[in-house]
């Protein structure tokens, strides 16, 4: 049975909005410019969304479900935490590709938006401890350093997403989606050269 989530017009509007917003930040983008390029009148957005806020909200949401999904599948694969630790890059810098700084202050910026900044800080806590779990499993297998202290990786890991509100670290790179990427290559494998 289809429910209102689950509509082709429902699903186009929440496409239309996250391109929206990732190019030009939730702020910037009205509800008559998503209409607009979705090609769908006003009082259908209505019937969807009671607002901008609403559909800046399940775009968060589908953005936060599909990462979990995706993060749980790969870990869940039965294969070497570093071909794991590989395919969760990949599909970080797939999914931020074409990614804004202003969206990202948007979201991130604590006094802009403090619904959806809850939002994303409660998933990355709760992420963390997920993750640090995957962590000690990897290091039972002996497939992670078993002299890290998965203590410090959380800690580092904390400290990483601090940097990402760091302006002056952000003019180092051309754009988000490079300086995402750096950061979780530098995460996961420091100054190691890369085979390909």
């Amino acid at each position: 049975m289809e429910t209102k989530t689950t509509t082709k017009t429902y699903k186009l509007l929440l496409q239309t909005a996250k391109k929206l917003f990732w190019k030009d930040g939730i702020y910037a983008v009205s509800v008559e410019e998503i209409c607009k390029v979705a090609d769908v009148s006003k009082m259908t957005f209505y019937r969807y969304f009671k607002n901008k806020d609403e559909i800046a909200e399940a775009v968060i949401d589908t953005l936060i479900d599909k990462g979990i999904k995706k993060y749980r599948s790969i870990m869940q694969s039965d294969v070497h935490f570093e071909i794991k630790a590989k395919e969760l890059i990949r599909y970080k810098y797939k999914e931020i590709k074409g990614i804004s700084a202003v969206f990202i202050d948007d979201v991130y910026g604590r006094e802009r938006h403090s619904a959806l900044s809850e939002k994303m800080q409660t998933n990355r806590i709760a992420m963390q401890q997920e993750m640090l779990q995957d962590f000690k499993k990897a290091q039972d297998k002996g497939e992670i350093d078993r002299a890290l202290n998965l203590d410090f990786i959380l800690f580092m890991l904390n400290d990483l997403n601090g940097k990402f509100f760091n302006k002056e670290l952000r003019a180092l790179f051309k754009n988000e989606e490079a300086f995402i990427k750096q950061l979780n290559q530098f995460f996961f494998y420091g100054i190691a050269i890369q085979k390909a």
